[in-house]
């Protein structure tokens, strides 16, 4: 009974490594690749990850640049069209797209315009009236600083954001203010570009 039972022990020695760093065959380490490769491998693609994060910083410069150069002032433009529309019972319907536009005109980077799909009749009578009211003058404004800008060469993407937002100005009504990532399957109508320098 003895005999045998040193017989398994010895096999069992002969199979089983005596601690984790030695190998079967001899009391040579294992390489810590032998037992870590799988997380290093694992941790490595981690470094891709990084992109999203350069765009959003992208997005974030882009945003205070375009705050410095004429975000403020079209903002406070919004502002004003939206406090003269609450002055008149008729027209305090006026303000709303007028605040929405405001805060849209501020941080325009990273968010897209979209068509409402229930919009109808109400919309276009809606846009009609502030057109007259506030539309031509804030669009023109929008001209404006978009030519200003267009002088200087390296101000000509905020040109274009300028552009799209003149034609926004004009018919505000039947649309809504969106992040990017969650316009997917909509009819985006003003979308600028999702970081400076692209078109």
């Amino acid at each position: 009974m003895t005999a045998r039972c040193r017989q398994q022990v010895d096999a069992l020695r002969a199979v089983t490594p005596r601690d984790q760093g030695e190998g079967a065959a001899g009391d040579t380490p294992a390489p810590p690749e032998t037992y870590y490769g799988h997380l290093e491998g694992s941790a490595r693609p981690r470094s891709r990850g990084d992109r999203p994060g350069t765009s959003a910083r992208l997005r974030i410069i882009g945003n205070l640049l375009w705050l410095l150069v004429s975000g403020i002032e079209m903002a406070i433009a919004y502002v004003v069209a939206g406090a003269l529309s609450l002055l008149f019972i008729v027209t305090i319907p006026l303000a709303i797209p007028a605040f929405r536009l405001a805060s849209y005109t501020l941080w325009p980077f990273g968010r897209v315009v979209v068509r409402r799909q229930s919009a109808g009749a109400g919309s276009t009578i809606g846009n009609i009236v502030w057109f007259v009211v506030a539309g031509w003058w804030l669009a023109l404004l929008h001209v404006l600083f978009g030519l200003l800008l267009a002088i200087t060469v390296i101000g000509i993407p905020f040109t274009v954001v300028h552009f799209k937002l003149a034609g926004l100005a004009l018919v505000p009504y039947g649309k809504d203010v969106v992040e990017a990532r969650f316009a997917h399957g909509q009819d985006v109508v003003v979308a600028p570009p999702q970081q400076p320098g692209h078109r």
